[in-house]
């Protein structure tokens, strides 16, 4: 596929899983390496940086390692969409470059641009990260994905033609907001034998949800990678019992294959050999501030990307890895709600896992905040016991001084980009 595409994803595919058997010595020394020719070359070349740096009276030779990088101001969404032109580099232009755009389900949509190495290490440590769950290249595989727009595209005959090579076969994510579409998933699904599916935790999830319903199990599947958004609870028991096990990719469209939770595990190993990853304190989570050691072209360096982990662990000579991991996330920074009287909820962990399994009536839920009140609204399968939900709502809100109401809905489908959002806040009147 390289060949074909002019990209490298298979060298940096060989070079992540050899990092996974690095010592964690060798692995920081990597990693300071990389940091300053990114911080030389994004000096030199990177009108944005320049004067970043120039500001801040810094000069390159002043970060020479993780720890020094903390002299940097953090690059937000919104100076990457303010200073799009200057985060572009000066230097050497590659021969291809690929553009792309966030769906702003962080609240702020951005554009980014990647070279051939960041999109073929973005690429690499995504299938590198799916190995430690078991799979290889060229195996079998179901992805679910796209919008309509993605979706188009597929009928090309290079987007055929790289599938061939892979062994991957698509299913657009959109069409599962169509519950008759289940049955025809149910049926590509046996008529290709995938080994592996991967794809928008919702919609895999919504499936795994049809399936139980219907009392069908498969039985084939050896891992289920979710990405692309949350995963809860609901989603993962239910994708496990019936579809297959679960292992959830992290990242996001401008940095790729950041970390994976294995199936089975409870941990989010960090692919330090592709980034850099910090925590700083956002209203009692960690904060991921995350630098990409693999794109010269437009290098995002300490860039917020607008989530919150329980918090970044140190491994010990017990783990398989060398690398450092986060256990749970907690959703994004515009999930949190800022109350008026001044205290700050996370209304998806209002409704944890445990709150959950007490009501596994329900399918889906979502939380409206209209600057006054919290609507929960659901998706419901079956009798629900909705006096004992509010009770239980009720007294997880106790404290925060905050009315609320709750929603019975027939679906709650995801937005147009076929990713679903737990929170919607409602811009004031």
């Amino acid at each position: 596929m390289d060949t074909f595409t002019g990209q490298e994803i298979y060298s940096y595919y060989r070079h992540f899983k050899q990092s996974f058997f690095w010592s964690r010595e060798k692995l920081i020394d990597y990693q300071n390496k990389q940091l300053r020719k990114l911080i030389s070359l994004s000096y030199r070349d990177v009108p944005y940086y320049r004067s970043l740096f120039d500001e801040a009276g810094l000069k390159p030779d002043d970060i020479n390692n993780i720890d020094d990088l903390k002299k940097i101001p953090v690059l937000t969404r919104e100076l990457l969409r303010e200073n799009f032109e200057l985060l572009k580099t000066r230097g050497e232009i590659p021969r291809k470059v690929v553009p792309g755009s966030s769906s702003g389900t962080t609240g702020i949509p951005v554009k980014y641009i990647h070279d051939n190495a960041a999109e073929s290490a973005g690429i690499a440590a995504g299938f590198a990260l799916y190995n430690i769950s078991g799979y290889t290249l060229g195996r079998r595989r179901l992805h679910i994905w796209g919008n309509p727009t993605s979706f188009r595209k597929w009928d090309k005959w290079q987007s055929r033609f790289k599938r061939r090579l892979i062994n991957q076969f698509n299913y657009p994510a959109f069409q599962l907001n169509d519950i008759r579409n289940y049955k025809d998933l149910l049926i590509q699904i046996k008529r290709i034998k995938p080994e592996y599916i991967d794809g928008y935790t919702c919609a895999i999830g919504s499936f795994a949800l049809w399936l139980r319903e219907n009392d069908i199990k498969l039985k084939e599947i050896k891992a289920v990678f979710t990405t692309a958004e949350n995963l809860n609870e609901i989603n993962r028991d239910v994708i496990s019992e019936f579809i297959g096990p679960v292992s959830d990719l992290y990242g996001c469209g401008e940095i790729n294959g950041i970390a994976i939770q294995p199936a089975g595990e409870q941990k989010y190993y960090i692919l330090e050999s592709h980034v850099i990853v910090e925590c700083q304190d956002f209203n009692g989570s960690c904060e991921l501030i995350v630098t990409d050691l693999d794109n010269s072209f437009m290098p995002l360096i300490r860039y917020k990307i607008g989530d919150t982990v329980d918090g970044i662990y140190n491994p010990d000579s017990s783990e398989l890895y060398p690398f450092r991991y986060f256990r749970k996330i907690d959703g994004r920074t515009s999930d949190y709600i800022l109350l008026p009287g001044g205290k700050v909820i996370h209304p998806v962990n209002m409704l944890g896992g445990t709150f959950l399994r007490k009501f596994p009536q329900i399918k889906k839920h979502r939380v409206v905040w209209n600057g006054k009140v919290l609507n929960f609204e659901i998706e419901v399968s079956g009798e629900l016991n909705l006096s004992g939900l509010e009770s239980e709502i009720g007294q997880n809100l106790e404290g925060y001084d905050v009315s609320f109401t709750i929603t019975v809905r027939d679906r709650l489908l995801p937005s147009a980009n076929g990713k679903f959002r737990y929170v919607e806040i409602l811009k004031p009147e």
